[in-house]
């Protein structure tokens, strides 16, 4: 049975290893817990929303193994409710495959190669010597530079910049207006003026990345920017060059990162962190948002910084007394003196 017509919970059991309790109706779709129709299947992540469970119009749920023996809804039972959900929703929203042909307005230079059932929109340039994989799909005014590759299966949004010999390995996704290969921000001092330091390097994109709309990865100065496999990254995120990106870590939106810094493998980087250059995040680190690296991290765990958000009141008595800190720790220490 195919996602137009829908799949019987048995078979989504079986495609995703779950297991299924209750009737094996059959869901056409998936939708949220408050806004799902019936005839949808929803998912429940976290167990503060069980409540929404009796007002659905769901058919069925998906839900952790060790909350779901009573429950009304027909039911999948996974140890990762939220995984689970992905891959069925997965499955009634595929990625759309490259319909195959070039557009009329397109410009290839003679010596590029084009692979099989490759679709090319109008405005896109695709310069000398670039290799395009199977099945890729590049939507209009992609810029594909002198010596590129892109990998099969690869799908590059509208507008998107792909440049210094960058090479992209499969199913690597590029939002629209994402710029690969920038030159990365390099200058030396001469006085009171800047020269510029030409960047010589280029970047390597591995396997099955993603990389967010309007996010820019610059080239290396010499070496290459590298960005391992499975690396998801988020809208306007800035990577500067060299910098190197470990296996299946995550950067959410607004984030930076300076030049040559070191981040592992298996990392989690919350929105809008700053880290710092010639720095090293060992693997599974997990940084909050809004945080500032500012010096290496040789331990896995959890980490952030900043001050939360508080009323304005009590976070202006707060910063009139910070600005106090020095004078009182210097009260406390003569104190201390005192008594010995």
């Amino acid at each position: 049975m195919n996602a137009k017509r829908g799949y019987r919970l048995s078979q989504l059991a079986e495609r995703t290893r779950t297991r299924l309790v209750g009737e094996d109706l059959i869901v056409d779709g998936v939708g949220s817990v408050a806004h799902a129709r019936p005839g949808q299947i929803t998912f429940l992540h976290d167990e503060k929303h069980r409540p929404q469970l009796a007002a659905t119009q769901a058919s069925a749920v998906i839900m952790h193994s060790g909350n779901g023996d009573d429950a009304e809804l027909p039911r999948l039972l996974s140890d990762n409710p939220l995984l689970t959900f992905a891959r069925v929703a997965g499955l009634f929203h595929p990625a759309d495959s490259a319909a195959g042909g070039v557009h009329s307005r397109a410009q290839l230079a003679d010596d590029c190669h084009i692979g099989d059932n490759v679709s090319i929109a109008a405005g896109c340039v695709i310069g000398s010597g670039a290799r395009i994989g199977d099945d890729c799909a590049l939507g209009a005014n992609c810029f594909v530079a002198d010596k590129c590759v892109i990998g099969a299966r690869s799908r590059i949004g509208a507008n998107a910049v792909i440049r210094a010999q960058a090479r992209l390995g499969r199913e690597v996704y590029v939002h629209s207006g994402a710029i690969i290969g920038s030159d990365g921000f390099g200058f030396a001092q001469d006085g009171q003026s800047w020269v510029r330091i030409p960047q010589c390097g280029s970047v390597r994109i591995g396997d099955a990345v993603e990389v967010g709309a309007n996010t820019v990865i610059d080239r290396g100065a010499l070496d290459d920017t590298i960005i391992e496999d499975g690396v998801k990254i988020n809208h306007l995120v800035e990577i500067a060059h060299n910098v190197r990106i470990g296996a299946d870590t995550v950067i959410a939106g607004c984030s930076g990162v300076a030049g040559s810094t070191r981040i592992g493998r298996r990392c989690v980087i919350g929105g809008g962190v700053c880290i710092a250059g010639h720095i090293s995040i060992c693997d599974d680190t997990i940084i909050a948002g809004m945080s500032r690296v500012a010096s290496s991290i040789k331990r896995p765990g959890q980490y952030n910084s900043g001050i939360p958000l508080q009323p304005y009141r009590e976070w202006r008595k707060n910063l009139v007394h910070a600005r106090h800190l020095n004078s009182m720790h210097k009260r406390i220490k003569r104190l201390e003196q005192a008594r010995e």
